[in-house]
Formats: structure tokens, sequence, C-alpha cells
């Protein structure tokens, strides 16, 4: 029960960074992903953390079904 609590804060906590990184991402300029260096290097740097996040999001989720199972 507990773990299936930590599981379940750990993916509000990536949902609520989801949600920060998405807004900052759509902020970004589109026109050639950025005019300077530290822009181009703080986009591929939200695109990074988006995707990590993705992928733990989906293995707590199965972490979470796992759990419902047993």
């Amino acid at each position: 029960m507990r773990h299936q609590k930590a599981l379940e804060e750990r993916l509000l906590q990536l949902n609520e960074e989801n949600q920060q990184m998405e807004a900052e991402y759509a902020r970004m300029p589109a026109v050639s992903a950025g005019r300077t260096l530290a822009e181009r290097r703080r986009r591929a740097e939200v695109e990074a953390t988006l995707e990590a996040n993705k992928r733990e999001a989906s293995n707590l989720r199965l972490q979470l079904k796992r759990l419902g199972l047993s």
C-alpha cells in the first residue's frame, strides 16, 4: 500500500512537471528552434526532460497496474 502511494505521488509530480515544461516549450520561439545557442540548448533540455518524464510516467502506470492486479 505504501509503495502504491509513493508511485501515485511520483506520477502526480511528473504530471505537474510536464505541465510546466510544456508551458515553457510553448513559449519558446518556433523560428529556427531558437536564435541563440542558449535558447537551442534550453529547447533541447526541455525536450529531453519531457521525453524522460514520458518514459518514467509510462513505467509508473505499468507498475501501478500490476499492483492493482495482484
